[in-house]
Parts: structure tokens; C-alpha cells; sequence
């Protein structure tokens, strides 16, 4: 195996990285240091290194043995699976432990691996990359709480500006005072007066940590909310504290009788609650925002060069999805999307460069449940979108681009898919996903999916007529019975007079 002193990598490279947290320790595989790296494994342990840190001084004697149970599991796993490149990051309880550099360097030693040991400010920086690379135009602070420390991270334009770490994650209050008016005291005594809480206000907080990840999934269950992805969960921030409020004042025992589906982290809610709840008492946020993404994809995101991470996420994600599920696994897939796009421009005049974006995106995911039975398609696309691990677009985006997708495959209504998509989408929003799909429908239709035969083509909406018109004599014939069909639903679905010329 290589470590981080021998990248950088290329982008078909596997390579892994092991997060040593205070309350967990992660394993990912990445499929490859790109703009959207795809995990193709992930498995987590809950060891509690930070617990009773602030009374011992030291990692938590039972956490320690399972952490290096688990990194030895690690470790031989990503030997068995032949991945080259592996990061390992250590973060607060490591840091701040008197052992933490002892515990360090026997991992070395045992498994001839490089434990890098964030520094505070390190650990705010690559928790606030992993906001900037996975949100489109993210504009607020990162708050990562981990179970030994707050990270708190302004994001703004692509860009971060200096940000900070509080010793104050729940299993470090659990070794101070145990009740909450005095544990509620030490959370205050460190985000009361600090000038970094006044860039939250108005804007948007963006929530990381398990912690806030399992409390996001309460409140989600609660609303029945038809999409279960965490990613870009977005929530009022009033609701939000009103929530934090209740799970504060709740004991650990009575959460996990009324809240099973918490496990382990029953025991830390309420202390997580407490810090959330004084984040967005003295930050004043507008909202508050979940992602998954935190130090790890923060770490490889700060490997890229800069023309990489300025790339599209979504659309960086689309094109590498699409390229795996083509025969010849190249991007010509992709670019037949870019064509699509182009060709149906004019049925779009004033298209703000929001749904320009999830357009492309769509029409770069044309062809994908082209495996399934044509039967299912447009129902097993639509549901792959709303599960699936894109990042850079919010809930009613990723519902307008599943909608796309699905009539892309089927033209009419579908009573429970629209169901579903008006708990987040109004009328308009969904007939102009619908008016995409039918246009994807026909182009696909008129070229066969082949490179340049768009381009012999137009469709434009010219005084209330749908006008199709093929530029040479010699594809005329492309004008064909499917064809036709398909022009006339579109035509009729924009309310216009279909005619070819």
C-alpha cells in the first residue's frame, strides 16, 4: 500500500481512508481521487475514544481496544481488495489525549501505515471543504460536531475562510457536570461571545456529525418525508431549535425507549442537542442544512487541482454514472446528453441556470435504467434518482430531476409518483419536468442515441406552433411513425400545433 507521501493519484486509482473520530472510526473506499468520488465500501464502529477524556486525560481504555479492533479489520480489508492508497486522519480525542501520539504511532508501527493527526483548524478546514465540494453555491458556516469537538467553518463564493475548533462534542460534556443547566454553562462559555457565530446569521448552517444525522432522521420520520436522503435535508431553523429543545431537556434513557431506531447514540442525543440548540440560538440561521459529507471527502476534495473542483458535482456525478453503465464504459454516453441538451434549448428561452443545470443533468442520465424491462423503467429510474448519492442539488431538485427522468421512459401521469412529488413541487414545477422527459423522449426517438444526428435536426416554438424540422433531404426519413408519436405528445403537452418542415 501507498500512503499520502506518495500521491497524487489518478482518477481510476481505489483509494481508502480511515477517519479515527472521537465517537466512531470509519472506513471508506473511494473508487478514485475525482470530483465525486463513488464509496464502494463504508463501515463505521462506535468506540467512544473521547469518553471520559476530560476526567482521565486519556482515550478511553475499552474505545481504544475496539478502535484498533476495528482499524486492524480495516486494514486487512483494503489489502484483500487490492487498494493501493490509503489516508488515515485522527482527529480530537487523538489530538488532545495525553496518549493520542502513543495510540498513534502503535498503529504505525503495527499495520505500516501513516496516522496523520489533525490539528484543530485542520479538521474546521477539511469539514469545511467537504460543505463546499458537495453543495451547489454553498453560503453559510459548517458546524461538524463529532463526539470530542465542534469545527465551525465559514463557506462563501467556493471559498473558506478561517474557522475553529471548540472542545465541547458530547462525549467530552458527558465527563463534566452531569446536569444539563451546567454542561448548557460550558457550551456557552465558548460560542456565546465568539465573532464566528455573527457570519451564521441569515444564512445557512450546515449540519455534520452523526449526531445531527440521527436527530435529522427523527424529525424526517416524523414528517413522513417521501425522500429518505440525509444530503441537503433542509429544515427551518425554528423548527429545527424547537426540536433541539424537546431532545435537550430528555433523558438518554427515555430517548432510546421512545427513539430505538437511535441505538448507540441514544446516550449523546440530548448533550447533541444542546450544542445544536445554542449554535442556532446565538448564529441566528436562517435554516439549517444536513450533509453527509464532513473531513474525509473534505480531504480528498482539498487533493484536486483547482480546474477539478470547480467542476459541476452533479453533473461531474451524472457523467461518471452514465460512463460505468455503457458498453464500452467511455463518455460517449455523455456527450450524446450534452447534444440532447443543446437540441431542445429553444423550448427553454428563459431558463434560469438552476434548471439548466438539472436539464443536463437529466439528459445525461437518458439511458439510465436502459437494462431494466421496459415495463419498469420509468418507475425504477424515478425512485434510483431520489435514493441515489448525488450530491450539489436540494430535495425539490432531486424530485424534479427524478420526475424527468421518469418521463423520459412514460409519458402520462403516475397517480403515486405524483403524489409524492406534489408534497414538493408545485403544478408548473412538475409539468415542466414532464415537458423535459417527453423532449428527451423525442430526440432519443429521432437520432437512435447516435452521435451527431441531432445535429440535421431542430425543434423551436414558433407562433404557437411545435415546428420540427429536419435540415437535409436525405434524413427525412427519419421522420418515421415512433417519431411522430412521440412530436405529438409533446406538442400536445405544450398546448401547441405540432408541424414539421
Amino acid at each position: 500500500m501507498k500512503w499520502l507521501s506518495t500521491l497524487p493519484l489518478t482518477a481510476n486509482d481505489k483509494i481508502a481512508v480511515i477517519d479515527i473520530g472521537s465517537n466512531s472510526v470509519r472506513m471508506v473506499v473511494y473508487d478514485g481521487l475525482k470530483r465525486m468520488p463513488m464509496p464502494l465500501f463504508n463501515e463505521k464502529r462506535l468506540c467512544g475514544l473521547a469518553r471520559d477524556l476530560e476526567k482521565t486525560g486519556k482515550l478511553h481504555a475499552e474505545g481504544r481496544k475496539l478502535a484498533e479492533h476495528s482499524i486492524a479489520r480495516y486494514v486487512r480489508l483494503i489489502r484483500t481488495m487490492k487498494v493501493e492508497h490509503i489516508i488515515v486522519l485522527a482527529t480530537s480525542a487523538v489530538r488532545d489525549a495525553d496518549d493520542g501520539q502513543e495510540f498513534a504511532a502503535g498503529l504505525e508501527r503495527t499495520h505500516k501505515i501513516k496516522v496523520t493527526i489533525l490539528t484543530g483548524e485542520e479538521e474546521a478546514k477539511y469539514a469545511g471543504l467537504g460543505i463546499l465540494s458537495s453543495f451547489y453555491k454553498a453560503d453559510g458556516v459548517s458546524g461538524d460536531l463529532g463526539g470530542g469537538s465542534l469545527e465551525l467553518t465559514p463557506v462563501s463564493k467556493g471559498k473558506l475562510q478561517s474557522g475553529v475548533s471548540f472542545p465541547i462534542g458530547p462525549l467530552r460534556l458527558m465527563g463534566g457536570p452531569k446536569d444539563q443547566k451546567n454542561s448548557k454553562l460550558i457550551i456557552d462559555s465558548y460560542l456565546k461571545a465568539h465573532p464566528l457565530l455573527k457570519k451564521m446569521e441569515d444564512k445557512t448552517f450546515y449540519a455534520v456529525g452523526g449526531g445531527f444525522r440521527t436527530l435529522a432522521k427523527l424529525f424526517m420520520d416524523k414528517k413522513k418525508y417521501p425522500v429518505k436522503i440525509l444530503h441537503d435535508y433542509r429544515i427551518p431553523a425554528k423548527e429545527w431549535r424547537e426540536l433541539l429543545g424537546r431532545v435537550a431537556e430528555t433523558s438518554p434513557a427515555k430517548l432510546a425507549q421512545i427513539h430505538p431506531e437511535a441505538g448507540k447514540r441514544a446516550e449523546t442525543l440530548s448533550l447533541t442537542a444542546q450544542v445544536g440548540e445554542r449554535i442556532l440560538a446565538y448564529g441566528k440561521p436562517k435554516d439549517v442544512i444536513f450533509s453527509v459529507y464532513g473531513i474525509r471527502e473534505g480531504f480528498l476534495y482539498g487533493m484536486l487541482p483547482s480546474t477539478i473542483q470547480k467542476e459541476d458535482p452533479l453533473i461531474a456525478a451524472c457523467a461518471d454514472i452514465i460512463r460505468h453503465l455503457s458498453p464500452d464504459n467511455t463518455d460517449t454516453w455523455s456527450h450524446y446528453g450534452h447534444d440532447l441538451f443543446n437540441w431542445m434549448q429553444p423550448l427553454f428561452p428563459k431558463e434560469s441556470p438552476e434548471f439548466a443545470r438539472l436539464r443536463l443533468a437529466a439528459c445525461i442520465l437518458l439511458r439510465l435504467a436502459w437494462y431494466e424491462h421496459t415495463e419498469y423503467r420509468g418507475e425504477i429510474a424515478f425512485r434510483w434518482v431520489l435514493d441515489a448519492q448525488f450530491v450539489a442539488l436540494n430535495h425539490s431538485e432531486r424530485m424534479f430531476l427524478a420526475l424527468c427522468i421518469f418521463h423520459r421512459y412514460h409519458s402520462g401521469e403516475h397517480k403515486e409518483i405524483y403524489r409524492n412529488a406534489l408534497t414538493l413541487l408545485d403544478r408548473k414545477t412538475i409539468h415542466k419536468a414532464r415537458i423535459i422527459g417527453l423532449s428527451m423522449r423525442l430526440g432519443y426517438n429521432i437520432s437512435g442515441g447516435g452521435a451527431g444526428v441531432l445535429n440535421v435536426t431542430t425543434i423551436s416554438i414558433k407562433q404557437q406552433k411545435l415546428q420540427l424540422e429536419i435540415l437535409k433531404t436525405s434524413f427525412a426519413a427519419l421522420y418515421g411513425d415512433a417519431v411522430q408519436k412521440r412530436f405529438h405528445k409533446l406538442a400536445n403537452a405544450l398546448q401547441l400545433k405540432p408541424v414539421v418542415v
